[in-house]
């Protein structure tokens, strides 16, 4: 289920904002991966503490032998079953995003999602998961052509 674990593999594609779950710490948001860092994975809890996750899952600890605390959800503990595209990336309200617009990622304030279409709504137009990025983290992109367009 989750030998060889290598997260930093299985989390490289996926978008900062991404849901993650811990058994210890709860809900966590995926901020970014520090490949040159041997606990590679930072994510916050709540609005100001952050914490590291290895890339076995596990978080600081004393001894060698942890145990994965890191999961896709609180339902979902093996890694094998996650499906970037099936995780619902989470914004706060009037969050800084940039999305993609015409061919090029443009900046947008975030404002909800909506069900029913499975589209994050922002002030200028909605989109769907995967065209919405935050902002922070992901400023290089801002006015650039999206890969795969016309326009790159």
């Amino acid at each position: 289920m989750n030998e060889n674990l290598d997260l930093v593999e299985v989390l490289k594609d996926t978008t900062k904002g991404t849901k993650l779950y811990s058994p210890i710490f709860g809900e966590v948001i995926l901020l970014d991966i520090d490949k040159t860092s041997s606990y590679p994975i930072r994510c916050k809890i709540g609005n100001e503490v952050i914490v590291f996750f290895s890339k076995k899952g596990d978080t600081f600890h004393r001894s060698g032998d942890s145990e994965c605390l890191l999961f896709p959800s609180k339902e979902q503990r093996d890694w094998s079953k996650f499906n970037i595209s099936k995780t619902h990336h989470i914004f706060e309200h009037f969050q800084p995003v940039i999305a993609q617009f015409g061919g090029f990622w443009c900046a947008d304030f975030y404002s909800h999602y909506d069900e029913e279409h499975n589209k994050h709504c922002l002030l200028t137009m909605n989109r769907e998961d995967g065209k919405v990025l935050p902002y922070e983290g992901n400023e290089k992109l801002l006015g650039k052509p999206i890969k795969g367009t016309r326009y790159e």
